[in-house]
């Protein structure tokens, strides 16, 4: 699973969650599992094809994965990469993504 934010105005983050259907990630079924127990339901799913790959794509509200974002996150295959827009990609060390500063308090 690869993640993806976007910041979607006044300090929140949109985070998208892409399972490869080709080379699926010896996590994926650790992620889908804890969404699952933990009745961590999308807002939306679909499929796409991310670098030439098709996947399925899950969204979720920063406010709603909550204290759940760094479980999930850690279980990825690549840290969670900021997308602006399609011409530019950023990678963001774990501690300065949004939401991750207020979960262990």
């Amino acid at each position: 699973m690869h993640v993806e934010f976007q910041y979607t105005g006044a300090a929140m983050a949109r985070y998208s969650f892409y399972f490869s259907e080709e080379r699926p990630h010896e996590n994926d079924v650790q992620v889908l599992m804890y969404l699952a127990q933990n009745r961590l339901i999308p807002k939306r799913i679909y499929r796409a094809l991310r670098n030439g790959e098709a996947c399925r794509v899950m969204h979720y509200g920063q406010c709603y994965l909550g204290q759940h974002l760094d479980a999930v996150c850690s279980r990825a295959e690549t840290g969670p990469v900021e997308v602006g827009n399609a011409a530019k990609v950023t990678l963001h060390p774990w501690e300065n993504l949004p939401g991750f500063s207020d979960l262990n308090r």
